[in-house]
């Protein structure tokens, strides 16, 4: 009759104790995974390997108590060999909970989605959306050559609320450009809004690139003798869009020197306000941004033709109705007029030679000769009085010496 050790005895609980452990963490593992049968059938099979396995251990036994007879093996042997076949169990239920976690985390994968996937069809599904993204714009720029006005009108109508990119905007402005010839007059100005509010945006760099573009269109609707634009808020637009675009890149103008004139000339035609005041503008850019530059490099007598010409448009402006338009005027001939053009004084006050009578004059056909800064400096308008003296003072101090030299008296 053997006695079991001491030691024996806690090897044996802390086996029994380290089963119990186990046992809980992999049933808590199975209902935290909610793993599918194929797993739980196997963890069961340990279970059951582990229930057969557990009986065949041997009890504790009081010091007091009879061992077990002597056909038994010895109890030092007997401990020794459930040890053994505990060891054995565990590693075999080891690695059974790791297949079925395996299994597991696969059907979870199959079951889920990739974010990456996720955001890819996103990404598809808006391209191919029919109310955003490159396809509605691609859409879009191909309905502005439908040959039904409704539909043009539609589509820059949605372009004017869409939020294009850069890259957007810079493909549009060739189509846009063919837009201001429409027949349409809703669909020439949703046009022009939309080039307009490109430009107020973009940088220097695309705006200059897209002068040879704009300006041939712009010379086309204003700039021609005969009136390309029926429509008077239309030509005060583009006048504004012109004076926009040139303001910019008012640096890099000398290039486009002949378009600006006849974009100038072609507007001075027209009586309407806006249109007028915008054209003022124009001389006003010109004549601080281009002529000066071209003075000094050419000579005021190279440049003259060119400010006379200006100055001859605007000048039966000068008795417009409106007085916003007598200032703006007087504006534009304070800057053109010290480009060069001295002697359009001669033109201003309406002298001649004396004994010198034109033949056409002599058979009344000649032009009629005018004081116009006589008629200014009575004018009725307080603002356009002002604006008169403000102008004489500025030409009698930067005016070139040689041309104050001979126009000093007249102007006096």
């Amino acid at each position: 009759m053997g006695v079991q050790t001491p030691r024996a005895a806690s090897a044996f609980a802390e086996l029994v104790t380290g089963e119990q452990a186990i046992r809980a963490e992999m049933a808590s593992r199975i209902r935290a995974r909610s793993i599918g049968g194929g797993a739980a059938a196997e963890v069961e099979v340990v279970h059951s390997a582990l229930a057969s396995a557990t009986p065949n251990l041997p009890q504790n036994h009081s010091e007091g108590e009879e061992s077990q007879p002597s056909s038994v093996r010895k109890p030092s042997d007997q401990q020794a060999a459930a040890a053994d076949r505990m060891k054995s169990v565990l590693a075999l239920r080891k690695s059974q909970v790791g297949k079925a976690a395996a299994a597991g985390q696969l059907r979870g994968l199959h079951s889920s989605k990739d974010s990456d996937d996720e955001e890819d069809e996103a990404e598809d599904a808006a391209d191919t959306a029919p109310g955003s993204g490159s396809a509605t714009f691609d859409r879009l720029v191909n309905l502005l050559g439908d040959p039904t006005a409704a539909s043009r009108q539609a589509a820059l109508q949605q372009l004017c609320g869409l939020p294009l990119g850069g890259d957007q905007r810079k493909s549009l402005l060739r189509p846009l450009l063919l837009r201001f010839a429409d027949p349409s007059e809703r669909c020439r100005e949703l046009a022009a809004s939309i080039f307009e509010q490109w430009v107020e945006g973009a940088d220097v760099a695309d705006v200059s690139g897209s002068l040879p573009f704009l300006l041939p269109v712009l010379v086309e609707r204003l700039g021609t003798e005969a009136t390309a634009e029926p429509s008077e808020e239309l030509r005060s637009a583009l006048v504004s869009l012109t004076t926009k675009a040139l303001f910019k890149v008012r640096a890099l103008l000398r290039p486009y020197v002949a378009e600006i004139g006849s974009i100038v000339l072609g507007v001075c035609r027209d009586n309407y306000p806006p249109a007028l005041r915008g054209a003022c503008a124009l001389m006003v850019l010109v004549g601080r941004e281009v002529l000066p530059p071209m003075v000094k490099s050419m000579g005021g007598k190279a440049v003259q033709p060119y400010s006379a010409r200006l100055i001859e448009a605007v000048l039966p402006h000068l008795h417009h109705r409106h007085s916003s338009v007598r200032v703006a005027v007087l504006e534009a001939l304070e800057h053109v007029l010290l480009a060069g053009a001295g002697q359009s004084v001669e033109t201003l006050v309406g002298w001649r030679m004396q004994n010198n009578v034109p033949i056409a004059e002599f058979y009344g056909k000649g032009e009629v000769r005018r004081n116009h800064l006589a008629d200014l400096s009575r004018d009725s308008s307080v603002a356009v009085r002002s604006r008169f003296l403000r102008t004489l003072e500025r030409w009698v101090r930067d005016m070139a010496g040689e041309d104050l030299y001979e126009q000093e008296g007249r102007l006096y």
